[in-house]
């Protein structure tokens, strides 16, 4: 993770995703679900993989919330 989308960096980006209760992360994503069923994802996005419904690279750093079923 770094500190805007497509950089990658070892500094720490904070992400404001409290309490977790699951962590899934890939090679270039990651998706937080809170103790609460929340679901959000940050990172890379060019094939979809953060499932928002669409493919793109204009996630970056920040977690956006995504549905969930």
């Amino acid at each position: 993770l770094g500190p805007s989308a497509g950089a990658a960096s070892d500094d720490l980006v904070a992400v404001p995703v409290d309490p977790i209760a699951h962590l899934a992360v890939g090679g270039r994503h990651t998706c937080a679900a809170t103790r609460a069923g929340a679901v959000s994802c940050w990172g890379d996005n060019r094939l979809g993989q953060l499932g928002g419904g669409r493919a793109g690279s204009d996630w970056g750093p920040s977690p956006r919330r995504v549905g969930t079923p």
